[in-house]
């Protein structure tokens, strides 16, 4: 993945075919994330999208890490990207 050969076959474009392949040994998984591992945090974001979505509170730092006061864990992170995004790109439809 490092040598002068694979870099200027990067750049000359992967065909769609090998894609996924390059990409996965490209990036590597320093982190060991196994399919299980990322099931269980697509399902954990899945749901506190959906706390969110039915949160009638308003912005505050309060209502947005309840459960943790000021010290937002890193599952809260979800609430804000969604309150952030509607703000950001209100109108560009990938965010609708």
């Amino acid at each position: 993945r490092s040598s002068r050969k694979a870099r200027d076959l990067w750049w000359s474009g992967i065909p769609p075919s090998v894609r996924g392949k390059v990409w996965k040994l490209a990036i590597g998984n320093d982190l060991n994330i196994t399919h299980q591992l990322y099931d269980i945090c697509v399902a954990r974001a899945q749901e506190r999208l959906r706390a969110a979505e039915n949160n009638s509170c308003v912005d505050t730092p309060d209502c947005m890490f309840p459960e943790s006061g000021d010290n937002p864990d890193k599952e809260a992170s979800v609430e804000l990207i969604q309150l952030d995004i509607s703000r950001t790109f209100p109108h560009l439809c990938i965010f609708q």
